[in-house]
């Protein structure tokens, strides 16, 4: 433990690195002992130096322990990167069976959990900003370009954090990209199931509908999320995606029933509803009447998704604003990641915008 006290504690900073944990290698394996896996939370906020993320893997005080006590026993490691909150609740109700990441031992927790002996003792203290007279000067005299790379180095590069930021981009992409794939023939399907399915599907499509209408995205994700996927290793990502699958299906239904009441005055939906056309007629009749107005629905509503997804963290999606969260507390930075996750989601959504034109007639 002195070894260790002396490796995060002590004033050297080349030597602050763990080794790699040993994980499953593979989460469905049968191959696996299940009674030999610690599902084991750790904090995407970060807590330096008992459990952090540098370089795309948790390293820390914590870290050390666990893989010296995996090592000694022959325990493999299923690994869960999730929020504080979420770790916190997911060892209460046993989705866990460790949580590490720098935890505060109180009276009240000790009903919750059972905690290791305390590896650290602090206290709390009030900090403000250092007025050193020849840093504050070499400040004042840099340039701008000097203090902008300053503050992008300090802010991705240490700790290779932009790794997060990457990973952050993938996900709200991934998820994004998938709703709306899957969401456009959903919307369809719900159209075509309110208007010319049987008495039990219209009632059922009516009803999931209204579900969507009036309950926020978030709260279905959370729904899901806590119902269906929080026990699986990409949980958050499948609750987020389906949670938006309905959403922009949603939002597709709204867009055909409006452009297909606006085509003769109503007429062409209701001859549809009575089946003198199938579904590639009306289609294409849609398309044909009143095509402009559909893709400018649909782009509006793509742009929509992927505003929308930046609540994900929620259920501990690792999407962009959750990695600009993480970044920020990490680097002790908040102004550059900011500018970076606002500068990338508008980046996303001129792509979009430029990638789904309307052409204009005339």
């Amino acid at each position: 433990m002195e070894e260790l006290d002396e490796k995060w504690f002590g004033d050297r900073t080349d030597n602050k690195k763990s080794d790699d944990l040993p994980l499953v290698a593979d989460e469905s394996s049968t191959n696996e002992n299940s009674s030999k896996i610690i599902r084991l939370a750790v904090s995407d906020d970060g807590s330096i130096p008992f459990c952090y993320m540098s370089a795309g893997k948790p390293v820390g005080y914590d870290i050390d322990i666990i893989i010296g006590f995996c090592n000694k026993y022959g325990y493999k490691i299923s690994l869960i990167e999730t929020d504080f909150a979420d770790m916190q609740s997911g060892v209460a109700d046993g989705r866990y069976d460790l949580g590490c990441g720098g935890i505060t031992v109180t009276e009240k927790r000790k009903k919750d959990f059972v905690f290791c002996e305390p590896v650290y003792s602090g206290g709390v203290s009030i900090c403000v900003h250092r007025e050193e007279g020849i840093n504050r000067t070499l400040q004042n005299n840099e340039t701008t370009i000097n203090r902008v790379t300053r503050h992008i180095r300090k802010t991705f590069v240490e700790g290779k954090r932009y790794l997060i930021f990457v990973r952050g981009i993938c996900v709200t992409l991934i998820v994004s990209l998938v709703a709306v794939l899957l969401g456009l023939p959903f919307g369809f399907l719900l159209y075509r199931g309110t208007k010319r399915g049987p008495l039990i599907i219209k009632g059922m499509c009516r009803a999931l509908l209204w579900l969507v209408q009036g309950v926020p995205a978030i709260m279905i994700i959370m729904s899901l999320y806590y119902a269906f996927y929080r026990n699986m290793y990409i949980g958050s990502i499948l609750a987020s995606i389906t949670g938006y699958i309905f959403a922009f299906a949603e939002m597709c239904y709204r867009n055909i029933d409006r452009n297909a009441k606006r085509v003769d005055e109503g007429k062409f939906a209701e001859e549809y509803r009575l089946e003198f056309f199938d579904d590639i007629h009306f289609i294409k009749g849609l398309f044909k009447a009143a095509g402009n107005d559909v893709v400018e629905d649909f782009r509006d509503h793509v742009v929509i998704i992927v505003k929308a997804s930046s609540v994900i963290g929620y259920v501990a999606a690792q999407d962009m604003v959750k990695a600009f969260d993480v970044i920020r507390v990490q680097s002790l930075e908040t102004v550059t990641p900011l500018i970076a996750t606002t500068l990338v989601y508008m980046v996303i959504i001129k792509i979009i915008t430029a990638t789904i034109r309307v052409k204009k007639k005339g």
